[in-house]
């Protein structure tokens, strides 16, 4: 896009003669490259003395590659621009240039935080940072159309012993208009403050900027511009100030008057909200505590995950844009949670949700090296989640888990398979104990996902197999390896017979094998509902729901041993099936 021509030493030239500094085009000839014509092209020239001179560089490429214009003052330009506030993009005065205006920034949409005060009223307050991008805007109308002001925050503009103050630095631009020729219009301008210091804050120029002031915020034609800025906040990397007339305040009050009841353990999120008063409001806690696992923002919301039940009293503190304060009493009450939590065994058949292990706590009923602030929901902080995704327990490496089950009925178990639901990132190897016997191992297979998975838990030299009825068992899971997080979600345990079906039929005719087509099975449904398909390793093939009497499936299986778990309100039973 540029090209551009650099030398060193100093440009002793006359202005406009010789290699003196600037930005321009030249026709170059390329027939004799092979082109039938010649061509235009930018290019920019500046000296840089001694060393390199980034401002004068800049400069010119302002004009080279963005297209901005030059913003000289002429001396008999509009009287609140002395040559003094030369508004150039880029000083020669220094080598580190400096920040581009606003004005030339939104040429190229490189405004980021731009905001129209156009119409706001009522004295609403502004809030700028010092950083590219954050300017305040207002346009003219009508005839005006073509005239605006950019309002930004600046720490410099030109490096002069008169002119290096801070502020808030206030642009007129008018696109009629053109910094290069005396007797017209500016392009780019500025408002300042005082006659030595172009900075408004709340020390330095007048209180108000309007179009009564001095400056006067009147466009060009003299037309009232109708812009109103005033409290100006202090220099700061951030600043406020209010645009539009002040308004009427009404005194601050509270409009919430109480904050609802929660249990242990459930998220909360409550928010304390007020009428009259100037927004923004600042709220903090002025006396008493919130219940253990609540916190309150600065904006008034109330949340986070009670650990402790109890009645909780305190005093809330609100102050608004204007100072004015007021404090209100409020108290939340946080009730014991009812339910599963720290319960009774839970009884199989029947599902274990894995969040609600046993009592007793850390080094008892769990260990975990830490626990999550966030997610916390049992008061002997383990790391359990229940409405994040995934739900469950959160194990790492070395971490265990356990539970307590009692058998119910006259049912057969065999708990060398049982399906789990958990969700981890990488394969982890699980170690699984009853009564404190090791059982067996397996693997929960990692999934790049944060969804649950459900896989069958399928155990090998097991010296441990039946669970008789009316018997307490504790199953504990230890994570033996794992490269991820681990969250286990449910163990779902069934009484099941188990049979080998070599031949065409089950020994409980219940599953067929097409051995002629040597593709379906069919599966022969009794008030049963879902039909689970695993493969040898565990891994869940096909999970059928199904009212039918008759269900294929299967056609797509390669050759292979597979368990098949029917699952019914009045019975369940699992069977392995070899598809040869």
């Amino acid at each position: 896009m540029a090209i551009n021509i650099l030398y060193a030493g100093r440009c002793d030239n006359k202005w406009a003669t010789g290699l003196w500094p600037h930005m321009n085009y030249y026709a170059f000839n390329l027939t004799s490259k092979g082109f039938r014509f010649g061509v235009w092209h930018g290019y920019q020239l500046c000296d840089i003395g001694d060393k390199l001179s980034m401002a004068t560089f800049c400069h010119e490429n302002g004009h080279l590659v963005c297209g901005w214009p030059d913003f000289y003052s002429y001396d008999d330009h509009e009287d609140n621009n002395a040559a003094k506030y030369n508004v150039a993009d880029i000083t020669y005065l220094s080598s580190t240039p400096q920040l581009p205006n606003p004005w030339a920034l939104d040429q190229l949409g490189w405004l980021s935080n731009k905001i129209d005060i156009t119409d706001m009223k009522e004295g609403q307050k502004v809030t700028l940072k010092q950083e590219p991008g954050s300017v305040a805007v207002y346009h003219g109308k009508g005839d005006s159309r073509f005239e605006s002001y950019y309002i930004e925050i600046r720490d410099r503009h030109i490096a002069t012993a008169w002119n290096n103050d801070k502020g808030i630095f206030i642009w007129h631009s008018n696109e009629r208009g053109n910094n290069n020729y005396e007797g017209k219009p500016e392009l780019l301008d500025c408002r300042p403050a005082t006659d030595k210091n172009p900075f408004w804050t709340a020390t330095t120029g007048p209180a108000v900027f309007s179009d009564e002031s001095d400056p006067s915020a009147k466009w060009q034609s003299g037309e009232d511009s109708g812009i109103y800025l005033w409290d100006f906040s202090p220099y700061g990397t951030t600043m406020t100030f209010r645009c539009g007339p002040k308004k009427a305040v009404e005194p601050l009050n509270f409009l919430t008057s109480s904050l609802h009841t929660s249990l242990r353990a459930i998220d909360y999120v409550d928010t304390i909200r007020m009428v009259g008063g100037e927004e923004p409001f600042q709220f903090e806690l002025a006396l008493g505590d919130l219940p253990l696992g609540l916190e309150m923002s600065a904006d008034g919301v109330i949340s986070g995950l009670p650990l402790r039940s109890g009645f909780y009293e305190f005093v809330v503190r609100v102050k608004d844009a204007d100072g004015q304060e007021v404090d209100g009493n409020f108290s939340i009450n946080i009730e014991e949670m009812k339910g599963p939590y720290f319960s009774d065994p839970t009884p199989i058949p029947g599902v274990v949700d894995m969040r609600y292990f046993d009592r007793g706590g850390k080094s008892i009923s769990y260990w975990s090296e830490g626990y999550n602030e966030d997610f916390n929901v049992r008061n002997d902080y383990a790391t359990v989640f229940c409405s994040e995704d995934p739900s469950g327990i959160r194990l790492k490496e070395g971490e265990w888990v356990k539970y307590t089950i009692e058998t119910r009925g006259d049912y057969h178990y065999d708990i060398t398979d049982f399906d789990i639901s958990y969700s981890s990132k990488k394969d982890a190897k699980v170690l699984f104990q009853v009564d404190r016997d090791s059982i067996s191992t397996f693997t929960l297979k990692g999934y790049d996902d944060n969804d649950l998975h459900t896989q069958l838990a399928t155990l090998v030299d097991t010296k441990f197999s039946d669970l008789m009825k009316e018997e307490r068992h504790e199953f504990t899971f230890i994570i033996v390896s794992a490269e991820s997080d681990v969250y286990l979600g449910e163990i779902n345990i069934q009484p099941i017979h188990l049979v080998s079906s070599p031949d065409n039929l089950s020994a409980n005719g219940r599953v067929v094998f097409d051995k002629t087509y040597n593709s379906y099975i069919y599966y022969n449904a009794d008030n049963l509902d879902v039909i689970m398909v695993y493969s040898v390793n565990g891994l869940l093939m096909e999970k059928i729901r199904s009212k039918a009497t008759k269900v294929e499936f299967g056609a797509s299986y390669p050759a292979g041993v597979y368990i098949v778990r029917a699952l019914g309100n009045e019975e369940c039973f699992t069977a392995k099936v070899v598809k040869r």
